[in-house]
């Protein structure tokens, strides 16, 4: 598993470049250097949008299970190794929901070209689980 390490990835050395929401095999980073209205943009944009779906559920699942953790009697000992565990799991919710927050922010300020109106999504959030969608033209 390959886990996004934001000290580890370099600053695009561009403001035309693009980190990519994939990596290379060997977890390097990808960029793109090019019309942010490219099919291979597009797709980008499209794979942002599931990542953030991925990280909606992956929130709302730890969320349960942390209700879970705090409803049984387990829970109630202190300081031992499922504390640190969950403290840790705490700590990671309420990360993933600030970065969550903040995406939202950002994509909801992004413009058109034109700079009038915000983007339309790529995905559309109701359409969950069968990945991007992209016109089949956008690969040709």
């Amino acid at each position: 598993m390959l886990i996004y390490d934001r000290d580890a990835v370099p600053t695009p050395s561009s403001p035309e470049l693009r980190l990519l929401p994939w990596a290379t095999e060997s977890g390097k980073p990808c960029y793109l250097n090019g019309n942010p209205g490219s099919p291979l943009s597009l797709y980008a944009d499209a794979v942002e949008d599931a990542h953030l779906i991925n990280g909606d559920r992956a929130l709302k699942r730890a969320v349960q299970l942390l209700d879970a953790i705090a409803a049984s009697d387990d829970s109630k000992q202190e300081g031992g190794e499922a504390d640190s565990a969950v403290q840790a799991l705490r700590d990671t919710v309420t990360a993933l929901s600030n970065a969550l927050r903040i995406a939202d922010s950002r994509g909801a300020r992004l413009m058109d070209e034109d700079g009038d109106a915000p983007c339309p999504q790529h995905v559309e959030r109701e359409h969950e689980g069968s990945g991007p969608l992209l016109p089949a033209e956008a690969f040709s």
